[in-house]
């Protein structure tokens, strides 16, 4: 099996060309993409079954995600072809634009308690970068203590 390969932040101008490139793709043919949630004790799992050839974009995850290519080969903009089986950890700010080089399986695992998979999108994803500013704008600050910091020379 692949390491575990972690995928660089998305910065908001990455984000920002890749929902440029979703208006571009409204013109265009949609593509049906199967899916199958998987529930468990406190865990859901979200299988997409991919088409050979299909471009597709994902949602702005709030937060650090686990995912796992089960099958086939896709390229994803800005970290290269991924091959199965591969573990893909994507930190929060995420939001991809990839290509199916063949049928592809993603599985996607999150840590959670809800069973519906609208409640669990709306849960960890954002649509628009206005939602993703707002969600990050309502999250506590951490503390931070001056005097508890030390400088490393």
């Amino acid at each position: 099996m692949n390491d575990i390969q972690l995928q660089n932040a998305n910065n908001a101008l990455q984000r920002h060309n890749v929902i440029e490139f979703e208006k571009l793709m409204q013109h265009g043919t949609k593509v049906e993409i199967k899916i199958d949630n998987y529930y468990s004790d406190g865990v859901y799992g979200r299988r997409a079954y991919i088409p050979a050839g299909t471009i597709l974009t994902g949602h702005i995850h709030k937060f650090e995600q686990m995912n796992i290519l089960l099958k086939g080969e896709i390229e994803i903009a800005g970290s290269g072809i991924l091959k199965a089986p591969q573990v893909v950890v994507s930190p929060p700010g995420t939001k991809r634009l990839a290509k199916a080089l063949t049928d592809c399986e993603w599985l996607t695992i999150l840590r959670t308690d809800l069973c519906d998979a609208d409640k669990i999108e709306a849960q960890f994803t954002c649509i628009t970068e206005d939602e993703y500013q707002e969600f990050l704008a309502q999250q506590p600050a951490l503390p931070f203590e001056a005097e508890n910091v030390k400088r490393i020379s």
